[in-house]
């Protein structure tokens, strides 16, 4: 088939910055957008979207782009993208695939909206349009994630009896994800529960954004608290689970996957004790999860795929945030989400 013609909306960290971080580059070969539409070879990367100017002179500079401007009022007419790629902020996303009766694709960033109501809209805005959402959740293209997901999990250690997440940076920016990995490990989410009093982040990297503890609980009874941490100490955002039969830890962001095995009690007769110092790890591919998700978003337009990381997937992560957030406004009472 003929290349898929894309532009990108916002020339950011996540748009084309983290691609210059020389230490990123030795785990994450595709650690921005710009990088996978440079090199994926079903995609024709038109043009680049963004307000600065330095942005625009390094999409032209750096990446050879033909085209990068201001504003979409400012792109030739004839431009008609197939993928809209949306790394900017969300308020004005839905007017911005208005002007693309072309597009068949959006490829998303997180949130989708700065609560779950406009979160909705969006949604609902990109169904009239007849545009399908791909959002950037990369752990549900990652081959590790998918295969714990898909039953390798539960093989390896078990049902679920407690699980503990980190993440830093605020509930929209890191917490969503790790929210988004819950689900695709343990479950849907039934009840929500904030944990602590909000803290809001006056430097974190989406406006308005807070950090709070908060516990989640699937339908099988599942629960994992969620805990803040201080980026300025050091950065983590993982998962820790302990099932009937081992131990799964999803550590260093993603780039460390260790699972512990169930063995008889080193210092107690008749029992069983959890063997950390005898893990196997698991191969991380974090670094080609977002050339995955591309790679999915063009299975699912030639091919009808399933999408990896479809909108309506998201929108749930953010209703529960929404539901904590709620928890937290009226005491830390227990919110249900059933209809989740």
């Amino acid at each position: 088939m003929a290349k898929l013609k894309a532009i990108l909306i916002g020339f950011g960290k996540i748009g084309s910055g983290y691609a210059s971080d020389p230490l990123m580059a030795r785990y994450f070969p595709y650690a921005s957008h710009a990088q996978v539409l440079r090199d994926h070879p079903a995609f024709d990367w038109l043009a680049v979207i963004d307000p600065s100017s330095e942005a625009r002179a390094a999409a032209l500079r750096d990446w050879g782009i033909p085209i990068a401007v201001a504003d979409i009022s400012d792109l030739p007419a004839t431009i008609a993208p197939d993928i809209v790629v949306l790394a900017s902020p969300p308020e004005s996303r839905t007017d911005n695939l208005k002007r693309f009766p072309s597009a068949k694709l959006a490829i998303v960033e997180k949130p989708l909206g700065r609560t779950a109501e406009t979160s909705s809209r969006f949604i609902d805005s990109c169904h009239n349009l007849g545009i399908a959402v791909q959002v950037n959740l990369f752990r549900r293209a990652e081959e590790t994630t998918r295969y714990l997901a898909n039953g390798g999990m539960l093989e390896r250690i078990g049902r679920p009896q407690a699980v503990f997440s980190v993440y830093g940076n605020g509930m929209r920016n890191n917490a969503v994800h790790m929210v988004d990995l819950f689900r695709m490990l343990c479950g849907e989410v039934t009840t929500a529960q904030a944990l602590s009093a909000p803290r809001p982040l006056a430097d974190g990297p989406i406006p308005g954004d807070i950090a709070l503890a908060f516990a989640l609980t699937t339908a099988e009874g599942t629960c994992c608290t969620f805990m803040p941490l201080d980026f300025a100490h050091y950065r983590e955002v993982g998962m820790d689970i302990w099932g009937e039969q081992g131990r799964l830890e999803i550590l260093q962001e993603g780039l460390l996957n260790r699972i512990s095995p169930r063995q008889p009690h080193r210092a107690l007769q008749n029992a069983m004790e959890i063997a950390n110092d005898r893990h196997d790890l698991l191969p991380s591919r974090y670094g080609h999860a977002l050339y995955n998700i591309y790679d999915n978003a063009v299975a699912f337009l030639e091919h009808q795929t399933p999408l990896a990381s479809p909108g309506k997937s998201a929108l749930v992560n953010e209703i529960i945030l929404d539901a904590v957030t709620e928890s937290a406004a009226n005491g830390g009472i227990l919110i249900r989400l059933d209809s989740n």
